[in-house]
């Protein structure tokens, strides 16, 4: 199970990778950590409602970036979806191993960080781990993508029944003060539609 579950995930980061590498140049940095209220002109301002085409979830994403459909590459990918936009973008893949892992969320998370080699990129950092339940762990993180740009990533594990699925939040460093909740909220509307294993 470990090993089937390592390979996937590596095949969920090149996703997750490729659609870092093509947002838009970060705007300037502002100063200050705390959270803020997202500004009107910020892309991800407002979110609506997507539904995957094939009924396989459904998540809130920002109502201007593009949803770009993945190659399914393997077997026991069932979804793949990355929302683009000028500030960042989201991943969500989905996988189905035909029956309940044995691990927890958070044997699989370190599994997938380890494996994946995220935590070789330059200024990576993991900042906070809240695991929720033995189904549920979020992770954030911080890290230089190919460009040399600051991202800052909110990712949840969720595994319902066989299905496990990565939702991963990615924003520019300097938008993410403004961003914090929109992540939060954006991970927290996901939901899994089709939980039949096969």
């Amino acid at each position: 199970m470990r090993l089937k579950w390592m390979v996937v995930v590596v095949v969920s980061l090149m996703l997750t990778l490729a659609a870092c590498n093509s947002i838009a140049p970060a705007p300037a940095a502002q100063t200050g950590t705390g959270a803020q209220a997202p500004k009107a002109s910020d892309s991800f301002a407002q979110l609506a409602t997507y539904e995957d085409p094939n009924k396989k979830f459904r998540i809130d994403a920002p109502a201007s970036w593009r949803a770009q459909p993945q190659k399914l590459v393997q077997d026991n990918m069932k979804a793949a979806t990355a929302f683009v936009g000028p500030e960042g973008f989201i991943s969500v893949t989905q996988f189905d191993f035909g029956s309940v892992p044995a691990e927890p969320a958070t044997v699989l998370v370190d599994s997938f960080l380890q494996v994946t080699g995220v935590r070789t990129f330059k200024n990576f950092k993991e900042l906070a781990r809240l695991p929720e339940s033995n189904q549920t762990v979020w992770v954030e993180m911080e890290y230089l993508n190919g460009e040399n740009r600051p991202i800052h990533n909110l990712t949840q594990l969720r595994i319902d029944g066989p299905r496990i699925s990565l939702i991963a939040v990615n924003f520019d460093q300097s938008a993410w003060p403004r961003a914090v909740e929109i992540s939060k909220q954006i991970i927290k509307s996901y939901v899994l539609l089709d939980n039949k294993s096969g």
